[in-house]
């Protein structure tokens, strides 16, 4: 029983870490840098670990947290993060069947273009009603796309040789 607990508090406690890392130093860095998405990383690699069950609240708890630090109407970043998890599940379900690394960085690459198209499809229409404009096809919006596209992919990268290499427990859940 306390087992239990003290692992719910271990996934609560780095979820906060992963939120604080997020908010506080990744979102300062400069330009290139600053588009490093940790969360939706951190969603796509809590699939090949946890349930969809676990992973949907992680994600419930995430999106709550970056919701409260954001200057966007309130839930966008729980809807989007959940709507996410649930395209990163059934690409895993259905397409991406193993967990090794070409099928990581795939799901990787899909559900960050998933997560950012939606994020600015959102907020192109939340413009339009007070009457704003934000350009969806913009130079500025393709670069940060492409910037944050290969930063997830580095990072996911970086991670799954760090599991993979330095966790010997976790490596049979790899397929090489």
């Amino acid at each position: 029983m306390f087992k239990k607990y003290f692992f719910n508090f271990l996934k609560f406690f780095l979820l906060l870490i992963i939120c604080i890392i997020q908010i506080a130093f990744i979102d300062n860095l400069p330009s290139f840098f600053a588009s490093l998405n940790l969360i939706l990383v951190s969603i796509v690699l809590a699939f090949v670990f946890l349930d969809l069950e676990v992973v949907l609240w992680c994600t419930f708890i995430l999106g709550c947290i970056l919701d409260i630090y954001s200057f966007e109407f309130f839930g966008i970043f729980t809807l989007l993060f959940l709507n996410t998890a649930l395209v990163i599940y059934n690409l895993f379900r259905k397409f991406f069947t193993h967990r090794n690394l070409s099928s990581i960085l795939a799901v990787v690459f899909i559900s960050t273009c998933f997560y950012n198209f939606f994020l600015n499809l959102i907020l192109f229409f939340s413009q339009i009603l007070v009457s704003s404009t934000r350009d969806f096809f913009s130079k500025i919006f393709w670069f940060s796309l492409s910037s944050e596209i290969i930063l997830n992919l580095c990072t996911t990268f970086f991670f799954y040789y760090l599991i993979s290499f330095g966790m010997r427990k976790f490596r049979s859940l790899f397929v090489n």
